[in-house]
Formats: C-alpha cells, sequence, structure tokens
C-alpha cells in the first residue's frame, strides 16, 4: 500500500530526544509555583514555535487552483425615514407624505409610550419618507481552473455582462513530497514564485516544524539533485 500523506498540521509522535528537551525545559511562570531556574512559559512557547527539523524529500506531484468570484448588480427598492445622498446608485427618488398617529410626549415617533394618560397622548401628524431605488452588488456565481504543471496555469474564461463584474481572485498552489518510496509524507501550500521552481521527482531540503509535519520552507536539496 502506497504511504498516506500526513495532514498538514498534524501531530507527529514526539520522539525521544524532542521529549528530553521538553521535559528538562522548566516554566518559571507556573500559577501557585516556586519559579525553578529557567524560561517562562511564554518564551518556551515561542522556541518551540520556531525549533524544526530538516528532511530532503522527492516533489510528488503538483497542483494549482485559480477562481474568480462574479457578483451581479441589481436595483433594490428602498423606503427610509431620512434621505439618501444623490449618486449613480441611486434613483427614481420621491418624497411620500403620510398623515399617521403619533405620540405626543413618548419616547419614540409612532410608538405608544408607556406614560401615564396625563403625559402622553396621541395626535395626528405627516410624517415625510423616501422611496426609491439603490443599486447593490451580489455574488453571482464562481469560475475555476485548474492543473497539475506551471505550463498550463491561467485564469478562468468568463463573459460578464454590463450589469456583472469580478469582485475577487483566488489563486493556491500546493505541493506533495516523499521522503522515500516507504517514508513520510508532506503537504504544503506556497507561494506562487516558490511553486513554479519545483519540478516532479527532484528533490528538495524541507524545514518542517518540530512538532508537527508543517512545511516552514522549500529550497534546493544539500547534493545539489534539485538540478
Amino acid at each position: 500500500m502506497p504511504p498516506q500523506p500526513r495532514p498538514v498540521g498534524s501531530q507527529r509522535p514526539i520522539s525521544g530526544q524532542t521529549n528530553q528537551i521538553i521535559n528538562t525545559i522548566k516554566f518559571s511562570d507556573s500559577p501557585g509555583e516556586a519559579a525553578p531556574h529557567g524560561p517562562p512559559r511564554s518564551q518556551y512557547l515561542l522556541d518551540m514555535g520556531v525549533l524544526a527539523r530538516h528532511v530532503e524529500a522527492t516533489v510528488v506531484s503538483l497542483s494549482w487552483k485559480r477562481t474568480v468570484v462574479i457578483e451581479q448588480g441589481r436595483w433594490l427598492s428602498r423606503k427610509t425615514a431620512w434621505k439618501p445622498s444623490h449618486g449613480a446608485t441611486v434613483r427614481n427618488l420621491r418624497a411620500v407624505h403620510r398623515t399617521e398617529p403619533d405620540i405626543v410626549g413618548g419616547s419614540m415617533r409612532g410608538a405608544r409610550a408607556r406614560l401615564p394618560a396625563n403625559r402622553a397622548y396621541e395626535v395626528m401628524a405627516e410624517h415625510t419618507y423616501f422611496e426609491y431605488e439603490e443599486f447593490e452588488w451580489h455574488k453571482y456565481r464562481t469560475f475555476s481552473a485548474k492543473g497539475e504543471t506551471s505550463a498550463d496555469v491561467h485564469w478562468p474564461e468568463c463573459t460578464l455582462e454590463t450589469d456583472q463584474r469580478i469582485s475577487e481572485r483566488r489563486e493556491t498552489y500546493h505541493a506533495n513530497f516523499a521522503v522515500n518510496a516507504d517514508g513520510d509524507e508532506y503537504s504544503t501550500e506556497l507561494d506562487e514564485a516558490t511553486w513554479r521552481t519545483l519540478k516532479v521527482g527532484r528533490r528538495y531540503r524541507l524545514k518542517v516544524g518540530l512538532l508537527s509535519d508543517q512545511v516552514l520552507q522549500v529550497s534546493p536539496a544539500s547534493d545539489g539533485t534539485h538540478r
């Protein structure tokens, strides 16, 4: 059975050497305890975050994906008690006057305040509202393109109507590495520039998190076999 890739960020069993390092570090900021010799907990966590190991592995596969998000504009009916600012996104603005019951002495127009009868009373008053249409953008659909080589990397084709626009572009580039035929595999997302330098079947030097399989850096193999 071929080796299964370990999920990015998953925990690797702690080796004896690593376990010894952890056991020898004493926290000096544990609540309720006297401060022993050693760095504070915050420094320990920082140190463990930057510790890493190096392995040499071969690229077994590459992949990329690019996505564009399309929005479509629509005119929506609005009714407010305030007059909207004029602009290209507002049309058919009109003022509407209505006679409605109001509360005199209450805390809110149009609401029946819970006050004594001798302090609040209802009257008929004229209110002004504004009715109009407002243009808003809403997500319409997405288009994606994907592949496995740098030669065919491209953005997906899409035809925009007059009321549509591209609101977002996303791109991801992944690489899978194997130490050997029966060894561990590593999967990571890279920036496009680094990803384009990789070739399937060539070896590279990986900087991997000490307590996880997260690939922190990819560089040419020390023996020059990346060429």
